[in-house]
């Protein structure tokens, strides 16, 4: 008898492993095409360097973000976009209006070191980074960076690939946050 409660208990658990893997299969087979395109990124980072053209300028040195803020809970998840330019002593945050095919901007904002009291840098996983900014007013505000972004949805509209910009964004707010800079 408890041999074929066995067998019952093994085929069960064989099976239920088996569901698993398949139902888990598109999520990760969509993931790996989503790394794969966000290596081709050249198009939607050119339309993140473009405004950040426009605001900044060409004579100014920056290095080019896109930087992003989730709010809302499981059903409704809404998203603002910004780009991001990195300069030494200063970062111009330009929020984005994302179309189907354009990428546009009404104003920017420039947070420059001597207004921020407090950086605080969370990163959860490698692959996601929280910044927040506490001004020395008392406000604050929160954008979070992804090494590798992916289409996924309509609040994910880049495929971007910023590996090295994210970490020398992390770098430069560590280095805020000490006063070094």
């Amino acid at each position: 008898m408890t041999k074929i409660i066995n067998i019952i208990l093994t085929n069960d658990v064989v099976f239920f492993i088996l569901m698993i893997s398949v139902l888990s299969c598109p999520y990760f087979i969509r993931h790996i095409i989503g790394l794969i395109k966000g290596k081709n990124s050249d198009e939607d980072n050119q339309k993140i360097k473009s405004v950040l053209k426009q605001v900044i300028g060409n004579n100014e040195p920056y290095i080019p973000l896109y930087g992003f803020f989730e709010w809302g809970r499981r059903r409704v998840v809404r998203c603002n976009h910004y780009a991001v330019g990195l300069q030494e002593h200063q970062i111009y945050l330009v929020p984005l209006t994302v179309g189907k095919t354009k990428v546009g901007y009404d104003k920017h904002y420039i947070i420059k070191r001597e207004d921020i009291s407090n950086i605080m840098i969370t990163n959860l996983t490698p692959f996601k980074h929280y910044i927040t900014f506490y001004y020395k007013n008392g406000n604050r505000f929160e954008i979070n960076f992804k090494p590798v972004n992916t289409r996924t949805r309509k609040i994910a509209p880049f495929n971007l690939r910023q590996k090295d910009e994210v970490a020398l964004l992390i770098e430069q707010m560590r280095m805020w946050s000490k006063g070094q800079n």
